[in-house]
């Protein structure tokens, strides 16, 4: 059985739409469950390289850093969340109509992650 030294403790990323729905990422009991619009549902079991490019990523969009809240009262009507636990690191950010800095790569990333499930 491999060492598996990049998995999370948690990863949950939410971005939901008032008009096109949800898009859910968690990670529970050692995979990734993927919905879409509380209808489609995939499974991924992302291999130990593909956290390791993860990490390094989210790490370079400087992730650890964004703000706890961004909102704007006017926009689109979208809602993300993000809740990550990594070897003792906890960061948790939401937003209503705005997002921070970088934010599209954070998506790409997790994209990846997910061998190209999209996540945007």
């Amino acid at each position: 059985m491999a060492i598996k030294l990049y998995e999370p403790t948690v990863l949950m990323a939410l971005i939901e739409r008032v008009e096109a729905g949800s898009t859910m990422v968690e990670w529970r009991r050692g995979r990734i469950e993927y919905v879409i619009k509380r209808e489609a549902r995939l499974i991924i079991y992302p291999e130990q390289e593909n956290w390791l490019n993860f990490w390094e990523d989210i790490q370079d969009i400087g992730f650890w850093e964004w703000g706890p809240d961004y909102d704007v009262l006017e926009g689109e009507g979208i809602n993300w969340y993000v809740d990550v636990r990594f070897r003792g690191r906890r960061h948790r950010s939401r937003g209503s109509n705005a997002f921070p800095p970088r934010f599209g790569e954070f998506c790409v990333a997790l994209t990846r992650l997910m061998n190209g499930a999209d996540f945007s």
